[in-house]
Parts: structure tokens; C-alpha cells; sequence
């Protein structure tokens, strides 16, 4: 049984353009070879059967002096005649009988054979239902072939159409989608013009398409091997249809005009190689291929694997490169005693020092990480010479540039300080980094904050089921801050923050250990009912107090 993924699309409105009310390629991808695909989508709250739905690449025509010299149009499919091109290298298909897509389910069509598309895209596509353009599509006709021996898709430029025919001599085509990419679409070479779109304008019992002139200012140039045209919602921005143009009747199965979509706007070119590792600093969430980008892929040793080797006998000659990754939990500057300054990396139970000799930790690139006060927490992957000093490793790094950040945990919660809001924004859902900026946008006043308040999340929370409580709180500039947690009674449960902050600001503390675990100051789990979370503010300059308190509500299972 072939298994069906739901492929999610954004929806965004734009004028002029309706959500598809039909079937729609949703991702083409050119190149490389193996990897060319035509992804279909259907929008719809329907199972449609594709049973007579086709699918060309074999749309041109050649003429001298407007003189038709040869051509190939799909619409012709039903007269049997100049539908198709012959061309090794195109195909007119049609899809295998009682093929079903389902509402929100994704069809991929393969252009080359199983083995080299596995190849590339390894198990990605392995819930998607996939169609192999030479065994498993039909061809156009019985009494044809009309899929050429090298069929693919052109990577500087070609058509593409979607379209629906019954079968029978007498009727005619209808559009159900279209896409062209690369170069201009009417091409003029000497005396000869090549045209490979789209239009049926002038032609027998069809309306008019869209001229090859407007279509061409709305299309997306050719992509590059490693990346896909990607449609970026199921919004077929600027395409003509009836609902929005009273009377408008166009060649598509809905009305519409297929070929009058602005391709600019409603798709986009998007990289599929890259580091597919989600938590990677060069993670690319278009990634399908790894391109061994991931910095991930550079690490040749666990801490572990350096410290559990013995180091009696070690000789500078024994040093060697390495590249590893792991948690700062410490760092100290010895300078003043003629030593180094040593930043300590933690993987798992395992420790190691990295030295550093040559350069200034906390005025490089990476001073922050261990700067004063900073309670994030931050893992890094660094690149280094492995040594051993008085019997204990360290781990030399010649620069910064040799350490790059992995990942990093606000246990501090998240900070947005010196910034401005508008008035009556009282939960500061938006900032502005200058009361410039804030008056541009703001119909009251423009304000910094000059008040204390804390505001918890507005739900019980079960600390036995180890569920934690986010919350915010906010304060003034030049104040010390205190949050901290009381019973109802007024007895001091546990203290959450106690630090001076210079700038006015807002911390969020919803992640990374940063948020309440419904313990107190000796870790034990508080019993069921009401307390009271309270914030305090100094100002250490006047003196002043303020204060905010606001209830929460620990529950039991």
C-alpha cells in the first residue's frame, strides 16, 4: 500500500487572486537529472480521480515570417495530430487509470528511474505516493509513444501544463495548471521565431491566453542545481478567473486563465542541499539533500574520546588537530599569574580546558558567551590542537574564528531591553528600538518603561507531572530587580531573580529551564494552591520601590 504525506501550504491573500480550487503543482525542480521532479497538490476538500489528467513538456512551435513551419500543442491531443513533438528529450503523459489524490495529499512524478531518484533524495519521499515518468505513466494515446527515450525537464527553460481530457474527439482541453521557467518564451533567431508557452489565442473554440509578452514579465528565471521552484502558497497570485472578474471565462477547468499567473510572486526558488541537521547553526530548513554543510559533519572527537586515553609517556610530538563540541560551564583568566585564559567545554560527565594563549577571549567574537552576567548557556564546536599539560589534556585554540556557536540555552530567560512601546500596550507585545520608529507607527504616545509588572502565564500547572510556568516581567532602567514567589500567607517560597539591570527592559522566561518548576528555594515540589508570584524594582540612584504581584495556581494529579 503507498503511503500519502499531507503537504501543508500557507495561505496568504493577495488582490486579484483566489485560492486554487483545483489541482496545482506546488514544486518543479530541473536539476540535476536525478533529481528533477513535478510535485502535484490538491488544495481541495475532495478526492479527485486523475484518470484523465495529463501532463506536457512538448509545447513549441517554429515559424518563418508567421509562417507555421512545425509545431506541437497539447490541445491538439484530441484531433491526434501535431500533440506531440517526438522529441527524445519531451513527453506527453497521461496518469495510470483510477489514480486517486486525496484532499491535502501530494503526488510526486519522478522523471528518472527509482534507483538514481533514491539515490538523491534518499527515504524523503518515502510516504509520498511516487510516480516514475517511464514505468508507471501512460502514454498520451495507445497507438503512440509519447514519452521520449530521455525525457527530462529543460534547466534554461520550458513549459509545463497540467490539463484534463475526457477522451472524447470532440472535446476540448481544459487548463488545470501551468508553469514556465528560464528564458524568454518567443525567442527570435534570424528569421526563424521559436515560442514554447502557453497560448491558444486565436485558436479555434478557445478563449484567449495570456500574450507571450505579459506572460514573460511574469516568470522566474532559471534555478541552479541544488534548488527548486517552490510554489509559496495555494494562491495563484494575479491569474484572471470569474469570481473576481464578473463574466471572465478563461481555458482553465475553473474558468480561469492558467497562463495570466504573475510565477514572480506566487513562487519562489528555495535550495534543497544544505545542512539537514535541525539543530545545526547552518540548518536549512529547505534542505532535502545534505550537502555537508552541517558543522556537525567537522567534529572528529568526543571529549571522551581525547580524556579517556591515559596520558603517561605524552610527548609534544603526540599532539595532534581535532575538532570537538560541548558546554562552557566555566571560564578564567590567569593572564595576571602569566597564564593562559581557559574556557572549560563539558560533554556529558566529560571536561576539557581550552587554552588560549594568543588572543583576547572577551573582546573577540565570542566575548559574550562568558561575559559577566550572561546566564545563557552556550555549546560550541571548536577547532584545536590536543595536548597535555602537567598530566591533564587541554585543548589549544589559535583564534576565535576557530569557534562557532551550536546552540545556545536562555536559562536566563529572553531579554528585550532599551526599547520603546506604545502607550496602552500594556503586555508590550510590540517594540520599537527608537522613539522614532515608535511614533511612526503608534497613534498615543511613545513610552519606555518606568513601572514594574510580572505576568504569569494564565494556567494551573502540575509540577508532579513536571509541567513548568512561563512567565514575563518588565521594569524600569537603573533598578535592582528581585522576582520571587510568596504563599498566600506571605511566606517566601523561593526567589526566581535577583540582578541590577542599567537599561529598562522585558525578559521572557518560557524555554531552556528559564520558566518555574513549581519547586521551592530547597527543591521541593510545592503542594497544591494559590501563591503569589511578586516583582520589586530599586532604583538605585533615587531609591524609589515599585512593585507588581500577580496570582498563580499549582495543581495536583
Amino acid at each position: 500500500m503507498q503511503k500519502h504525506t499531507v503537504l501543508t501550504l500557507l495561505c496568504v491573500s493577495f488582490l486579484l487572486s483566489l485560492e486554487a480550487n483545483h489541482i496545482i503543482f506546488n514544486k518543479i525542480v530541473t536539476s540535476p537529472d536525478q533529481a528533477e521532479l513535478v510535485s502535484i497538490y490538491n488544495p481541495t476538500n475532495s478526492s479527485i480521480d486523475l484518470s484523465d489528467y495529463y501532463l506536457s513538456d512538448a509545447e513549441y512551435e517554429y515559424s518563418i515570417d508567421q509562417n507555421i513551419i512545425q509545431s506541437s500543442h497539447y490541445y491538439n491531443l484530441p484531433s491526434e495530430s501535431n500533440f506531440w513533438s517526438g522529441f527524445s528529450g519531451d513527453f506527453i503523459v497521461r496518469f495510470p487509470l483510477n489514480t486517486i489524490i486525496d484532499s491535502n495529499e501530494t503526488i510526486i512524478i519522478a522523471l528518472k528511474d527509482q534507483e538514481s531518484f533514491h539515490n538523491y533524495y534518499g527515504d524523503y519521499y518515502s510516504e509520498f505516493t511516487v510516480l516514475y515518468l517511464q514505468s508507471d505513466m501512460l502514454d498520451a494515446i495507445d497507438t503512440e509513444n509519447t514519452i521520449g527515450a530521455s525525457a527530462n525537464l529543460d534547466d534554461s527553460y520550458e513549459p509545463l501544463i497540467l490539463f484534463k481530457w475526457d477522451g472524447n474527439s470532440n472535446s476540448l482541453i481544459q487548463d488545470v495548471d501551468y508553469f514556465y521557467w528560464g528564458i524568454a518564451i518567443e525567442q527570435q533567431v534570424g528569421p526563424m521565431t521559436y515560442s514554447y508557452g502557453v497560448n491558444k489565442t486565436g485558436v479555434s473554440n478557445y478563449e484567449d491566453d495570456t500574450s507571450f509578452e505579459i506572460q514573460e514579465s511574469n516568470i522566474l528565471g532559471a534555478h541552479q542545481t541544488g534548488e527548486a521552484y517552490v510554489r509559496k502558497s495555494n494562491i495563484e497570485n494575479g491569474e484572471s478567473n470569474p469570481i473576481d472578474d464578473l463574466g471572465f471565462l478563461g481555458n482553465g477547468i475553473t474558468g480561469h486563465d492558467e497562463t495570466s499567473e504573475v510565477f514572480k510572486e506566487s513562487w519562489e526558488i528555495v535550495s534543497q542541499a544544505g545542512c539537514t541537521v535541525e539543530q545545526d547553526p547552518n540548518y536549512n530548513p529547505n534542505a532535502i539533500v545534505d550537502d555537508g554543510s552541517c558543522l556537525t559533519g567537522d567534529i572528529t572527537h568526543t571529549i571522551n574520546d581525547i580524556v579517556s586515553v591515559p596520558t603517561e609517556g605524552w610527548t609534544d610530538a603526540d599532539d595532534y588537530e581535532a575538532t570537538i563540541m560541548g558546554l562552557i560551564v566555566d571560564y578564567d583568566d590567569i593572564r595576571p599569574s602569566n597564564g593562559p585564559e581557559i574556557i572549560v567545554l563539558q560533554e556529558g560527565t566529560d571536561r576539557i580546558d581550552i587554552v588560549i594563549w594568543d588572543w583576547d577571549v572577551l573582546s573577540s567574537d565570542i566575548g559574550y558567551m562568558v561575559a559577566p552576567g550572561n546566564l545563557s548557556e552556550y555549546v560550541i564546536i571548536a577547532k584545536g590542537t590536543v595536548g597535555v599539560y602537567n598530566g591533564s589534556y587541554q585543548f589549544t585554540v589559535a583564534s576565535a574564528g576557530n569557534i562557532s556557536l551550536y546552540d545556545v540555552y536562555h536559562v536566563g530567560g529572553k531579554s528585550i531591553l532599551n526599547k520603546w512601546y506604545c502607550e496602552g500596550d500594556d503586555k508590550y507585545e510590540q517594540w520599537y528600538d527608537s522613539i522614532e520608529d515608535c511614533n511612526q507607527e503608534c497613534f498615543g504616545d511613545c513610552n519606555q518603561i518606568t513601572r514594574p509588572s510580572i505576568d504569569p502565564a494564565p494556567y494551573v500547572i502540575i509540577p508532579t507531572l513536571g509541567e513548568r510556568l512561563d512567565y514575563n516581567f518588565s521594569f524600569p532602567s537603573n533598578s535592582k530587580v528581585v522576582v520571587r514567589i510568596f504563599d498566600l500567607n506571605g511566606t517566601l517560597v523561593t526567589s526566581l531573580l535577583e540582578k541590577y539591570y542599567e537599561l529598562p527592559g522585558s525578559i521572557k522566561r518560557m524555554e531552556d529551564n528559564s520558566d518555574w518548576d513549581g519547586r521551592n528555594h530547597l527543591g521541593q515540589i510545592v503542594s497544591p494552591g494559590t501563591y503569589l508570584m511578586h516583582i520589586e524594582t530599586t532604583n538605585i540612584l533615587s531609591g524609589q520601590s515599585y512593585y507588581d504581584v500577580a496570582p498563580i495556581v499549582v495543581g495536583v494529579y
